[in-house]
């Protein structure tokens, strides 16, 4: 499932704070400031040759920086959580031209925070994650869709 519109967090006392250095201040024409396209939970699915391009990304600021320590404060400098930051560097790619095509038509193999008695986000026999729940809603949840 991918998250289309979701805005960074600015409030400093909020775990998944972004500063304006970690992520510069967006002016979206109808949403104003807000993350690029991202994949959110536990599915990643990128192709070999995308994720060699993020790796090399990766590589050639690591090169730009030597000596440079991946501690906390290096951390803090960076978007996140780890979704939205992938999504800032994926775009960051389409950008320089990197053609990045993202599949997001069938959102029935994905089940984001759903409960038993949701109308969104269903489980049902073609889901292939469920995030972010109890085994006991699970079983709530497959027992209503069997009915």
């Amino acid at each position: 499932m991918f998250d289309h519109g979701s805005a960074p967090m600015r409030d400093p006392e909020h775990q998944h704070y972004n500063s304006y250095e970690q992520f510069p201040k967006q002016q979206h024409p109808a949403w104003g400031d807000i993350f690029p396209p991202y994949a959110r939970g536990v599915l990643w699915a990128m192709s070999a040759d995308l994720l060699g391009l993020v790796v090399a990304d990766f590589e050639q600021d690591l090169r730009q920086q030597p000596g440079a320590v991946l501690d906390e404060r290096a951390a803090n400098t960076l978007p996140h959580p780890d979704d939205p930051a992938i999504g800032v560097l994926v775009t960051s790619l389409a950008r320089r031209g990197i053609t990045v095509n993202i599949d997001d038509r069938d959102l029935n193999s994905y089940s984001l925070n759903p409960a038993c008695n949701s109308v969104f986000s269903n489980m049902h026999n073609r889901t292939w994650i469920v995030h972010h729940v109890k085994p006991e809603t699970m079983q709530c949840m497959l027992d209503l869709d069997n009915a």
